[in-house]
């Protein structure tokens, strides 16, 4: 990578690195210098793309970081210019979990070498689940039936005496005879885990269960990558930069009243605001605008969401987003889910008219929107580095990027 592109990046105002460095997937909080910096670093191999094919990426090690595993997406400069013999991307997103664990896989097209250099293809939401990996088989996993060669009873967790130990054979169960050899993808992203919970000093048990099951995947990654059988890239995910990336916080107008408010009122007013409900609120905020994505998508219009088209498998979870809930009685509850369809849907959805009877929808929105968020954090990144191979004005590229994503963001 020259450093003119490094020095074009410096001359910007600190504000729109802020802004590039949001719509990159790189955290907005350094110095001008450092931002420029990590800019440069995430987009360097769309300028100087490695000459091996996507299939000989397993001698990049597993454990890269997250700043250079976003890049690896451009590792195959075809795919990125748009060559027609370039087979569609893989992406595997993850929201670990020991009792709703997550994932999608999202499928993008190579890009049409004569679109619009800021237009990019849809990915295909090409499979889509939650589940409980303590209490259930690794087979049922997926919706769609397993191959015929998956392992039959993979073992699962004791959660009364959990273990490193047990959480070693449950994650390479889970990855190295499951989810790998069915997907097969070309770059696995999860969502990194947090070490306290609430802000407060004390570390649950819960927390350090999952972190210890987070340890034993990336040990997982390594041994199947120096093994030369894993040729995916693995990084992680902040939760931060994903809800920022799609979630926006509005600040409300203040009345001469609230300016007027002493210092001890703003105070209480923080003190009443709890790390549980900001938690809360964020789950509220993503699976709201997965509803949105998905109110329109039935089995005839499967590709109405802007961002993503869903495929027959993973149109009855979207629906699930918008079906209502029955009211609270003392009966029993429905077992079939065609009255909890509209008329018009039970007509053109008459194939899904049965879809899964319980998933969590936050951890649905949380692995669907991390993936997306992923696919054009790279979308940017290449469309940032042709602007600078071309010499374009890059405010002028970040001002009309800001306001095509901007209409994606949820407000709350």
């Amino acid at each position: 990578m020259s450093t003119s592109a490094l020095d074009t990046l410096q001359r910007l105002p600190c504000a729109t690195l802020k802004s590039l460095a949001r719509l990159c997937g790189l955290s907005p909080s350094y110095t001008k210098a450092i931002l420029a910096a990590n800019i440069t670093h995430a987009i360097s191999p769309f300028f100087n793309p490695p000459s091996s094919s996507p299939s000989s990426s397993s001698s990049t090690p597993a454990s890269t970081s997250a700043r250079s595993s976003l890049s690896t997406f451009s590792s195959a400069a075809d795919h990125a210019a748009g060559s027609a013999s370039r087979r569609s991307y893989r992406v595997l997103s993850i929201d670990l979990g020991l009792r709703n664990f997550s994932y999608s896989v999202l499928d993008l097209p190579p890009r049409p070498a004569s679109t619009d250099p800021l237009s990019s293809p849809r990915p295909l939401l090409a499979a889509w689940s939650v589940a409980d990996i303590i209490q259930s088989s690794f087979p049922s996993l997926s919706p769609s039936p397993a191959p015929t060669d998956t392992p039959a009873s993979p073992s699962l967790i004791n959660i009364s005496a959990f273990s490193s130990a047990q959480a070693a054979a449950v994650a390479y169960d889970l990855f190295a005879e499951t989810l790998l050899p069915r997907y097969e993808p070309d770059v696995i992203i999860f969502e990194r885990q947090r070490l306290r919970s609430g802000g407060g000093h004390a570390v649950i048990e819960w927390t350090l269960r999952i972190n210890m099951f987070e340890s034993a995947l990336q040990g997982v990654f390594v041994a199947l990558n120096r093994q030369g059988r894993l040729r995916a890239s693995v990084c992680d995910v902040l939760p931060s930069t994903t809800k920022a990336y799609w979630i926006r916080s509005e600040k409300k107008a203040e009345t001469p009243d609230a300016e007027a408010a002493t210092a001890t009122e703003k105070k209480k007013s923080r003190k009443s605001k709890s790390a549980g409900s900001t938690y809360a609120l964020s789950k509220a905020a993503k699976v709201a605008l997965v509803k949105k994505w998905t109110e329109n998508v039935t089995a005839k219009s499967p590709d109405s969401c802007a961002h993503v088209v869903f495929s027959p498998d993973t149109i009855p979870l979207a629906m699930q987003f918008n079906t209502k809930k029955p009211p609270k009685s003392k009966s029993k509850p429905l077992t079939d889910p065609t009255p909890l369809l509209s008329q018009h849907q039970q007509q053109e959805d008459d194939r899904f008219l049965h879809p899964p009877a319980k998933f969590k929808l936050d951890d649905l929105a949380d692995s669907l929107l991390q993936g997306v968020a992923f696919i054009e954090w790279q979308q940017h990144q290449y469309q940032l580095a042709r602007a600078l191979k071309a010499g374009d004005d890059l405010e002028s590229l970040n001002r009309e990027l800001c306001a095509r994503h901007e209409e994606a963001m949820l407000s709350v």
